[in-house]
């Protein structure tokens, strides 16, 4: 009878590291990602999570450490290098081509992934306009397709930031604080949206997000960072029991 293996992770971080001057911003953080999961970063502000974000899509170069994306170690490269591999990421502050429609920008999105981004303006009625308009429909934006963009409400605009995004084919999707500014009907909707992206598609998803109620409703893995490091990881039930997180980080106990 043949043994069940676990897949290797899809993306990992050995030792991580980024010291500014005597402060260590992330200090020797190990992280481990498995495919077509949802895995949580939480912390206290100052708990390192944006730098390791950055750390972790090539915008900062580590002190030390290593990143592997499906094995290749990633650790240093370039943003685009990285986006080219499967990883791509959306802000905390959403930025949209506010006067394009959903529908050229993510035309733009796929033009540009395809290599052929300064086409779009001789091609745009009909580039990967298919394409595009299934993407749309997928975050729910499928009426607002030619609506301006910088009209569109937050929440709508979050959606079409995740649907450019997802215009690049990625594996691995980075989400920083994707419920921030949102009422509680559309943060709902990211949370069902992004489940959706994981279980039905498979997509694999890091996320940032202060909301603990979204944290421990859609992950599967929780990591916890406080001044740097991990000071947990693993079910969402097993973190909401560790003292540790009580303490730091939701505010329970001494």
């Amino acid at each position: 009878m043949t043994a069940l293996t676990t897949p290797p992770p899809l993306l990992e971080a050995h030792g991580l590291s980024k010291v500014y001057g005597g402060f260590a911003a992330v200090g020797g953080v190990d992280l481990s990602v498995r495919a077509a999961t949802v895995h949580a970063l939480i912390g206290p502000n100052g708990a390192g999570k944006t730098t390791l974000f950055r750390l972790l899509t090539g915008e900062v170069r580590p002190t030390a450490g290593r990143v592997l994306l499906d094995g290749t170690d990633i650790g240093g490269r370039r943003p685009h290098v990285i986006a080219r591999r499967g990883m791509t990421q959306t802000f905390q502050i959403t930025s949209l081509f506010r006067q394009l429609t959903p529908l050229e920008s993510v035309q733009l999105a796929m033009l540009a992934t395809a290599g052929h981004a300064g086409r779009l303006w001789g091609r745009a009625a009909t580039a990967h306009r298919d394409d595009a308009l299934g993407l749309l429909d997928r975050v729910g934006l499928a009426d607002f397709a030619l609506a301006q963009s910088g009209a569109l409400s937050h929440g709508d605009q979050r959606a079409l930031e995740i649907a450019l995004a997802l215009a690049t084919r990625p594996r691995l999707l980075l989400m920083d604080e994707p419920t921030a500014g949102m009422s509680p009907p559309e943060t709902e909707r990211v949370v069902q949206l992004v489940s959706g992206l994981v279980h039905a598609e498979g997509l694999t998803v890091v996320l940032s997000e202060h909301d603990v109620d979204v944290v421990f409703g859609v992950s599967d893995t929780v990591t916890v960072l406080h001044q740097g490091r991990v000071i947990a990881s693993g079910s969402p039930a097993a973190v909401r029991a560790d003292h540790r997180v009580a303490t730091v980080y939701l505010g329970e106990g001494g």
